[in-house]
């Protein structure tokens, strides 16, 4: 089976938003920046991994159970601004029109669904590629034959993570990925963490002793924490569903190596599509394609 590349796309329209001016705009009024970052993001990782398999994810359309069991998640974070918001569904579109599989999923964050075509795909004896800089993934390198593509610098520099380089980043294995953030917390998505307890103390105590040792023997978490530890052993559990990926999402489709195969385009349509947008660049792509239902390896590498 193909090496297959799984892009949190949600991770390259964030970057691409706010790396871009946010006065691209077409003539119709219509925000283009992130929609021409993310292309010119696929364009490059396309031709840089020589990449003939990918599928991108999105997150629901509908509130995620995360925000089901806890209606503090993620609610620190600003809301997303409409010129953003506006993109979404123009990248969702474009992505198809390149051939590239989209998969998201009602209630689940675009992570879980990573997750899951992840863990299938390893089960299947594939090599798999995650393309993203969220460190959530890290966890799902537990399984075999799974990486991550971090991008890195502003010329989209990658960085190749495999299992045994995730305790050298964050201090734990992969598979204690969710308990180190459910002890520390995370303040990026809002989980309040056990006070005083840090990123390299939680680390530690994970590398000495289980979860669940360290939440209900007070001895395991030594004299300084352990009475802390057994008091926020609700909190730390309530946190653990957070933190903890989804491995099991009910997509809709059943997966299989050739629902990841970039898919012939026509050429007629992307064409028509890049230049309501007026994206020059991808539209003198296609001028120059005869009409023969190429792929994105086709022309881009």
């Amino acid at each position: 089976m193909a090496k297959i590349y799984l892009i949190d796309t949600m991770f390259l329209i964030f970057r691409s938003f706010y790396a871009l001016p946010d006065n691209l705009i077409n003539s119709k009024g219509q925000h283009t920046g992130a929609v021409v970052g993310v292309y010119k993001a696929l364009q490059h990782l396309v031709r840089t991994e020589n990449i003939t398999h990918c599928i991108a994810a999105f997150e629901s359309s509908t509130p995620n159970f995360r925000r089901e069991l806890d209606g503090n998640y993620k609610a620190n974070r600003r809301e997303t601004p409409p010129s953003l918001a506006e993109q979404i569904p123009l990248v969702m579109e474009m992505c198809r029109h390149l051939g590239i599989t989209v998969l998201n999923a009602d209630g689940y964050e675009a992570d879980d669904v990573l997750a899951t075509l992840a863990k299938r795909y390893s089960a299947a004896g594939a090599e798999i590629v995650i393309v993203s800089n969220d460190k959530d993934l890290a966890q799902v390198l537990q399984f075999p034959g799974v990486s991550l593509l971090h991008i890195t610098g502003k010329k989209g520099e990658y960085q190749t993570l495999q299992a045994d380089d995730i305790p050298k980043v964050y201090g734990v294995s992969a598979e204690k990925i969710p308990a180190w953030l459910a002890l520390m917390g995370d303040s990026a998505d809002n989980i309040i963490g056990v006070k005083g307890i840090g990123e390299k103390t939680a680390a530690k105590m994970l590398n000495e002793h289980s979860l669940d040792e360290l939440l209900n023997d007070p001895a395991a978490g030594g004299a300084r924490f352990g009475s802390k530890l057994t008091a926020a052993k609700e909190q730390v559990l309530h946190n653990l569903k957070l933190t903890q990926i989804c491995f099991e999402v009910p997509l809709a489709e059943e997966i299989a190596g050739e629902t990841a195969a970039l898919k012939a385009i026509d050429v007629a349509r992307a064409r028509e599509f890049f230049a309501e947008l007026q994206m020059k660049q991808a539209v003198s792509v296609f001028d120059d394609m005869l009409p023969e239902f190429p792929t994105a390896a086709d022309i881009w590498i």
